[in-house]
This record gives structure tokens, sequence and C-alpha cells, in this order.
């Protein structure tokens, strides 16, 4: 399933803002369900990105794929950021920026890349090169999307977000 480019931006606003969301969420063996959830935080992992949040329902943190998120609704019910565990997957540290990121990418990653985040137009650099922007989180889980690109991507700017990027 194709995940909406407004999706990943509304769960953003949702964490940086503390709002609760309400999701339609179709699990492993295909069952839909609806959960209100209080989100923490987007990360990407084996070519997915995963929500995890504090499910209002179930009681406990869960993380669901972002594929398998078919409606969201930002609700107005602001919550208190409740403490979790760290796992591999999940950084406590919640405070971090969009950035508009410019990046040049190999054309055997494009369309990788466009799969995976929203991006804007795709400028033909050379034969085999494209130059676009995207926006992702200034935080590690951001640092991560890109490094899985390996050599293929090339970010060219702005300075301070690939200086945290080098670090």
């Amino acid at each position: 399933m194709k995940l909406s480019p407004l999706t990943k931006k509304l769960i953003f606003f949702a964490i940086q803002h503390s709002k609760t969301i309400e999701i339609s969420y179709i699990d492993q063996n295909g069952q839909q369900t609806e959960r209100k959830v209080d989100p923490y935080q987007l990360y990407y992992k084996n070519t997915s990105w995963y929500l995890y949040s504090y499910s209002l329902d179930k009681g406990d943190f869960r993380t669901f794929k972002l594929s398998r998120i078919t409606s969201i609704s930002l609700l107005e019910k602001e919550f208190d950021q409740k403490s979790f565990k760290s796992t591999d997957n999940t950084n406590p540290n919640l405070n971090f920026s969009l950035s508009k990121i410019e990046v040049i990418v190999h054309k055997k990653s494009r369309d990788k890349l466009i799969e995976g985040v929203e991006t804007g137009e795709l400028l033909e650099v050379d034969k085999n090169h494209y130059q676009t922007t995207l926006v992702l989180p200034d935080h590690e889980f951001g640092y991560q999307y890109l490094a899985n690109f390996g050599t293929t991507l090339k970010i060219i700017g702005p300075d301070f977000y690939l200086k945290n990027y080098v670090e």
C-alpha cells in the first residue's frame, strides 16, 4: 500500500505538538482496527517506516508499520509525554526539528528515494544523477534513513544538517 506523503507530515506534527491521533490500521493478519494513539517517534528500519506510540486502547507502547495505516486523523487532545524504555529502534531524545535537505541521488536509487519520502522536483544533473529536496527529521532517524543509501546519495545542504549527519 502506497503511503500518502501527508501521513508522515501529520505524524511529525502530532509528535512535535504532543497531539493524539486516531489511525485505521491493518494488522499482519489483515484485521482492520481503529486506534487512538499518542505518537512518540517515527523511525526507518529495513526499508519501512514505523510509528512508535502509546496506544490508549491497549494501555501500552506499540509499534505500527506506516504502510499498514489506511487513514489518520489529528485529534484536539494533547498528551503528556510518558517515559519509555529505549530499544534498538527508539531513542528517548524526542527534541528534533524537520529540515529541508538538498541531495543528489544516483539513478539506481531514485525509485527507492521517492518511494520512501516525499521529494521535491527531480532535476537531472547528468545522465546518472538527480538533484532534489526532501524533508527529514534533524535527528538520528533522519540520518539513518539517508545512510541506507550508502554512496548512491550525497547531501549537499544545508551545512548544519550535513554537520549533524557526519557527527
